[in-house]
C-alpha cells in the first residue's frame, strides 16, 4: 500500500512536468503546436500548486490528479496532516488549551485553578500521570501488556474527531464497534472516545443498510483445539454476484489459531482453480501447514487435491454431509466478508472482487475477539501500518530501529507471550460460550439399534413441498459420542451413512402404522388412547446426563472446549464437526436391558456399545407395557435436578 502511494506520488510529479513542458510550446510554437502536443488538462497555478507542494514533502492544499491517475479507494481523502496545524488545532481547543497549559508548566492546579475550570478539563486532568508533551503536542501514555509497549495516544481535538472516526471505521472495512474501538485505543485518546465510537458505527448509514442482524444462538457445540498458526487451516467456497449479474466464486482460506484469513477469486470451483489457488497464493507464501479441513464438495474431495496434499505432506479432514457448522470458522468469516462488501460504497461495491484483498487485509489487522489479538500480528509478531496512520504519521511513534539479532530476539518472545495470551483468552472463552448453550440443550444420545430418520437435505429446488424427513427409516449402527456423529444403515440397501445428530429424529416412539406389540397384554392400552413413550418420563433426566457424561460438556468449565461460532470440532475423522447441536424437536426412547433397572432411574446412558450389552436379544431391549406403566411411579427430575412430583 505505501508503495503504491509513492508510486502515485512520483506519477503526479512527472504528469505535471509533463504539462509544464507542454505550457512552454504551446506558447512558443503557436497553434501549429496543438497537433504535435495536446492541451495540458492543469493550469499553471495548478502546476505550480503540486510543484511547490512536492518539493515541500508534503501534499498540495490544491488537491490536484489528473484523469489517468489511478486512485487508491482506501486513501481518497487522506492527507497528512502537518505538524504545524495539528499544534494549532490542539491550543484552539478550548479544553486541550487548559490542560496544554499545565502540563507544559510541569505543576498540577491547585484546589482554586481547578475550581474554575470547566468539566472536560478536570475530566481530562484525572490523567494527570499519563499526560505529556511531545514536538508541542499534548500525548497520553497507555501500557499495553498483551504486546509489552507503551503506547503514546495523541489526544485529539474536537475539531479531528470526526476525522479520525471516519479513517478507524469508513475507511478501515465498516468493521464492528469492538474492532474499530481497538484501532482507536492503539492511536488516539480523547474523554468520551468509547461512546463516540460506538455511536458511530451504531449510527453508520453504510452499516445499517448492508449488515444484517445477528443470527440467534444454536445448539451446544465442540471444537478444535489449536496451539499454533498453520496447523489447522479451513477452506471454503463463498459466491455472490455482480452488478452485470455475473456470479463470482471467491475461495476462502482461514488459519484456525491466528483466525487470518484470505479471500481469492477464482473463474470456477473445480478442483483445478482450487489446487492453484492453494499453491500458488497460499502454498508458496506461508507454507505448508499441518493439516486442511472443508466439506464434503467434489472439488475439496477430488484426486487432483489428494494427489497435491499428498505431495506437500499435508494431512486432510471433512465435515459431515449438510453440516455447513463443522466448518465453522470459514461460514463465519464469509458472514463477515459479505457485510464488508455491503458496507462498501455504491461506487466501489460495483467491483468489489478487486476489493477482497483490502478488505481481508482490514480485517486481519483488527483484534479478534476470541484470541485477544489482531490475526496479522500473531501470524507475523508486528503491526502493520494502516491509511490512518499516514495521515497522521507526524504524531504516531514507528518501531525502533534495531539490528537483526535484537529484532529476532524480541519477535521470538513477544510471537511467543501472544500465543500463550491468545491460547488463555481461546480457552476462557469456550468455557464460557460451552456452558451458555449447553443450558438451551434438548434431546438426547442415540445409542446403537435405536430407529431413525435423515432429514431430506438433498432436495433441490426452492424444498417448499419437499418432505422434510426421508422416508426411509434407518437404523444406529455406530456411535462417535465426542463429536456426536453417527453411522446409520439402510435396512433396504444396507448403505452405510455418517451423518450428525442434527440430522437425526428418533423415531422408536412412533406407531402410526404398526399395531403395538403389547396391544393384547394390556388392556389399558388397547384402546385408542396413544401410548405413552418412555422418554416423556425421563427425557429431562437423560438430556442431563448425557451432557456430565460429555468429556467436554458445559459443567467441565475448566476444560470446557467451545470456541465462538466460527469454531470447528475434532477429532479428524472421516466426519469431523465443529458445533454439534442437538435437535429441538429431536426424542429418543429409553432402553432397560432388564427389570431391576427401572427401579434405579433416573440413571447415567449406559454404554450401549459393551460386548454385555450387545449380546442382548433384540427384544430384550424394547420396554413392555408393564415397564411402562411402573415408569409412571418413578420420580420424574428437571434438568437442574429438582424433582417434579
Amino acid at each position: 500500500m505505501l508503495a503504491q502511494v509513492s508510486e502515485l506520488a512520483d506519477q503526479r510529479v512527472q504528469d505535471a512536468f509533463r504539462c509544464t513542458n507542454n505550457c512552454q510550446r504551446v506558447d512558443e510554437s503557436g497553434d501549429s503546436a496543438n497537433s504535435l502536443f495536446p492541451q495540458p488538462s492543469l493550469s499553471l497555478d495548478e502546476v505550480q500548486a503540486v510543484l511547490s507542494a512536492q518539493s515541500e514533502g508534503g501534499t498540495s492544499p490544491l488537491r490536484v490528479t489528473c484523469a489517468d491517475v489511478p486512485q487508491l479507494a482506501c486513501i481518497t481523502d487522506s492527507a497528512s496532516l502537518p505538524l504545524s496545524q495539528l499544534v494549532s488545532m490542539q491550543e484552539q481547543d478550548g479544553t486541550l488549551s487548559r490542560v496544554f497549559y499545565y502540563v507544559q508548566r510541569r505543576k498540577r492546579p491547585t484546589k482554586r485553578e481547578r475550581a474554575r475550570e470547566p468539566g472536560g478539563v478536570k475530566n481530562l486532568l484525572k490523567h494527570w500521570a499519563k499526560l505529556s508533551i511531545k514536538d508541542g503536542l499534548l500525548f497520553r501514555s497507555k501500557r499495553d501488556n498483551k504486546m509489552n509497549v507503551t503506547l503514546h495516544q495523541f489526544v485529539v481535538p474536537s475539531a479531528l474527531k470526526q476525522q479520525v472516526l471516519t479513517g478507524l471505521h469508513d475507511s478501515a472495512g465498516h468493521q464492528g464497534q469492538a474492532r474499530t474501538l481497538s484501532l482507536a485505543r492503539q492511536r488516539f485518546f480523547w474523554i468520551g472516545m468509547e461512546r463516540d465510537v460506538i455511536n458511530h458505527v451504531r449510527k453508520c448509514f453504510r452499516c445499517i443498510v448492508g449488515k444484517t442482524p445477528e443470527p440467534h444462538g444454536r445448539a451446544p457445540l465442540e471444537s478444535i483445539q489449536t496451539s499454533e498458526p498453520m496447523e489447522l487451516v479451513c477452506i471454503d467456497f463463498w459466491t455472490a454476484e455482480q452488478t452485470d449479474k455475473k456470479c463470482v466464486d471467491v475461495l476462502v482460506v482461514t488459519d484456525h489459531f491466528s483466525k487470518m484469513a484470505h479471500a481469492f477469486p477464482c473463474k470456477n470451483q473445480s478442483a483445478k482453480q482450487v489446487a492453484r489457488r492453494l499453491w500458488s497464493d497460499f502454498f508458496c507464501v506461508y507454507g505448508f501447514p499441518k493439516r486442511i479441513h472443508s466439506d464434503q464438495g467434489a472439488n475439496f474431495e477430488s484426486s487432483l487435491m489428494k494427489e497435491l496434499l499428498a505431495l506437500s505432506g499435508v494431512q486432510k479432514s471433512h465435515t459431515t454431509p449438510y453440516h455447513p457448522m463443522g466448518n465453522g470458522i470459514t461460514e463465519r468469516f464469509n458472514r463477515t466478508l459479505g457485510n464488508m462488501i455491503r458496507a462498501l460504497p455504491p461506487q466501489s461495491k460495483a467491483r468489489w472482487p478487486q476489493m477482497l484483498q483490502m478488505l481481508t487485509f482490514c480485517y486481519n489487522c483488527t483484534e479478534h475477539e476470541t484470541t485477544g489479538f489482531a490475526p496479522f500480528y500473531l501470524m507475523f509478531g508486528r503491526v502493520p501500518r494502516l491509511p490512518v496512520d499516514i495521515v497522521f504519521q507526524h504524531v504516531l511513534e514507528g518501531t525502533p530501529v534495531v539490528d537483526h539479532h535484537e529484532f529476532i530476539a524480541a519477535l521470538r518472545r513477544d510471537l511467543a507471550e501472544a500465543s500463550r495470551i491468545a491460547l488463555q483468552n481461546s480457552r476462557t472463552a469456550q468455557a464460557r460460550q460451552t456452558e451458555n448453550y449447553n443450558r438451551k440443550a434438548k434431546g438426547a444420545a442415540l445409542v446403537v439399534g435405536d430407529q431413525v430418520l435423515l432429514a431430506n437435505r438433498g432436495e433441490r429446488g426452492k424444498r417448499k413441498v419437499a418432505d422434510k424427513w426421508v422416508s426411509t427409516v434407518f437404523e444406529v449402527i455406530s456411535v462417535r459420542p465426542g463429536v456426536n456423529v453417527y453411522s446409520i444403515k439402510d435396512p433396504d440397501t444396507q448403505k452405510v451413512k455418517t451423518v450428525h445428530r442434527n440430522l437425526l429424529l428418533p423415531v422408536s416412539f412412533l406407531s402410526s402404522n404398526v399395531e403395538s406389540p403389547c396391544a393384547s397384554n394390556c388392556p389399558s392400552l388397547a384402546n385408542d388412547e396413544p401410548e405413552i413413550p418412555v422418554e416423556t418420563q425421563d427425557s429431562e433426566t437423560r438430556t442431563i446426563n448425557w451432557l456430565l457424561n460429555t468429556e467436554n460438556g458445559s459443567y467441565q468449565s475448566e476444560e470446557a472446549s467451545l470456541v465462538d461460532e466460527e469454531t470447528v470440532s475434532d477429532p479428524f475423522a472421516e466426519s469431523d464437526v465443529d458445533s454439534v447441536a442437538l435437535s429441538p424437536c429431536g426424542s429418543a426412547s429409553v432402553r432397560v436391558e432388564s427389570e431391576s433397572a427401572l427401579s434405579q432411574l433416573p440413571i447415567s446412558v449406559s454404554d450401549h456399545n459393551s460386548p454385555e450389552n450387545q449380546s442382548e436379544p433384540a427384544l430384550a431391549d424394547v420396554v413392555t407395557c408393564d415397564a411402562v406403566a411402573d415408569a409412571h411411579l418413578l420420580p420424574v427430575r428437571t434438568r437442574t435436578g429438582r424433582l417434579i412430583n
